[in-house]
């Protein structure tokens, strides 16, 4: 999702999900390889590495969606930003009900999983913004961890 869409989203309700931002025509895919982690050529992306809070919704009180936005206003090189929640298809809908994923959504999902940042080596190159109880966009960021 682009820097802009991201910022875009209201910060008083929490982020729609990936079918929703979708059809809005708020996402762009990207390919990267793994040599443009290690070249330093994806060193705009940022991908976010945190734990869901509810089963059903990753941020319903909206927390993360604002230190996101604190994070991207104070990191103007950061182009885009992968999460799950908004660049995976999602089985939980917007309103916190269960949906289901269409077959073509279930095989989006399943080849993303498989190649989000597959090699421990670009792990270690790759930009992430770590949620919990500090907030890094620190491009040294070692591989991704889950925050308590």
């Amino acid at each position: 999702m682009s820097r802009e869409e991201f910022l875009a989203l209201p910060e008083d309700r929490p982020m729609p999900r990936h079918q929703t931002l979708r059809d809005q025509g708020k996402l762009v895919r990207i390919f990267m390889t793994e040599a443009d982690v290690l070249s330093g050529a994806a060193r705009t992306k940022a991908a976010v590495s945190h734990r869901w809070v509810r089963h059903w919704h990753i941020d319903p009180d909206c927390t993360k969606l604002k230190k996101l936005n604190t994070i991207l206003r104070e990191s103007p090189d950061i182009t885009h930003v992968w999460i799950d929640w908004a660049c995976i298809p999602q089985k939980w809908k917007d309103d916190a009900t269960e949906g289901r994923k269409t077959f073509v959504e279930q095989e989006e999902f399943n080849r993303t999983l498989a190649n989000v940042l597959p090699y421990p080596r670009a792990r270690r190159r790759a930009r992430l913004a770590v949620l919990g109880g500090l907030c890094s966009s620190d491009r040294s960021s070692a591989a991704p961890r889950w925050c308590p």
